[in-house]
């Protein structure tokens, strides 16, 4: 795992956005060849959760770059927006997922597959926790290596 480090909030935010700005091959490729096969592994994602996930009303999708998991929450019947360093409208709104500008238990449920990219991971809990409403749901994909090692 190779470790990035940013010499302040400022450089991180402007290396996060440089992943998939406007222009980029990787987000022109997010909108037109991967859009449905991203939505298909979302909806294949949400799909264990499905009992949770009817009984929600809205949905905030954190670090949701193009939006594919936005659609598929809509798609199920969910008011849901995603919010990302860079904005794809309608489905992505600009924002800072370390400061949400959201009023306090204002989601049933918060979806997020970045964990792994936030810099701050508690500051990013605390916002999830100050904006989901009582008794909501989150959901946080992780991506998590296992190293196996035999002796011999």
């Amino acid at each position: 795992m190779i470790e990035i480090k940013h010499s302040s909030y400022e450089d991180y935010i402007q290396h996060q956005k440089s992943k998939a700005d406007y222009g980029t091959p990787l987000r022109q490729r997010l909108l037109t060849d991967l859009w449905e096969s991203d939505c298909d592994g979302f909806r294949l994602n949400f799909k264990p959760y499905h009992d949770i996930i009817s009984k929600c009303k809205n949905a905030l999708c954190l670090g949701a770059r193009t939006g594919q998991e936005v659609f598929v929450l809509n798609e199920l019947g969910i008011d849901a927006i995603g919010i990302d360093l860079v904005a794809t409208p309608p489905l992505v709104i600009s924002g800072d997922v370390h400061n949400l500008e959201f009023e306090n238990e204002s989601y049933d449920f918060i979806f997020s597959n970045i964990f792994d990219h936030v810099l701050y991971p508690e500051k990013f809990i605390s916002e999830i926790e100050r904006v989901l409403k009582p008794n909501g749901h989150c959901l946080l994909h992780l991506s998590i290596e296992v190293i196996i090692l035999y002796g011999g």
